[in-house]
């Protein structure tokens, strides 16, 4: 996790103003170290995880999935099918994107079922849920907007609402709230742009 959350503030480091951070899944944790540590615009969690422990989200795939399931607390990489993910997408389009996902890191993926404390968080966020989300279970999604005082939206889709075939609207629903919440004009990055990374 130090390693993704290095990445992003390197990135970040290089734009010349203050930006939205977006995270969907297993980066929504990335996003929330970062959002404990930088000041950025707002930030927005599509079908996150909770910080703590997701006794729903485990209890769901468990039964679901309980091979693949097991091979994961073992260390192995979950592995996805287009149910897992998509709600109503057609199957080509479904099939070619699962054609892209690689292997998740063991490491990564053992933090998700770790429990650990919820640093307080300044900039604005919006957790979006996806209502026929088979992955995270809609319990923690609440979780996880209730541990960052968060606004909370729901939109039609499965897991990977932002590649599902009701894309558009999840698109409408973050924009809507980051037109709001973050009126025109650029925010400077604080402290100039070598601090980004050194906070």
């Amino acid at each position: 996790m130090r390693d993704y959350l290095h990445d992003v503030l390197a990135t970040i480091a290089e734009l010349p103003s203050a930006p939205v951070i977006v995270a969907h899944s297993l980066g929504t944790m990335v996003a929330r170290r970062l959002l404990a540590r930088y000041p950025a615009r707002a930030g927005v969690l599509l079908t996150p995880m909770p910080a703590g422990w997701m006794p729903a989200t485990v209890g769901v795939n468990a039964v679901r999935k309980p091979l693949d399931f097991t091979r994961t607390l073992a260390g192995g990489t979950l592995p996805f099918h287009a149910d897992d993910l998509f709600e109503g997408l057609d199957a080509a389009t479904a099939e070619r994107y699962l054609s892209r996902i690689g292997r998740e890191s063991p490491w990564a993926q053992y933090v998700m079922l770790r429990s650990e404390r919820v640093p307080p968080v300044t900039s604005p966020v919006l957790v979006v849920g996806a209502e026929q989300d088979r992955l995270i279970a809609a319990a923690d999604v609440r979780k996880s907007a209730q541990e960052l005082g968060a606004d909370l939206a729901w939109v039609p889709g499965g897991h990977d609402l932002m590649l599902d075939s009701h894309w558009r609207q999840a698109l409408n629903t973050v924009l809507d709230w980051v037109d709001i919440t973050c009126p025109p004009g650029s925010a400077p990055l604080p402290g100039g742009r070598a601090a980004a990374v050194g906070q």
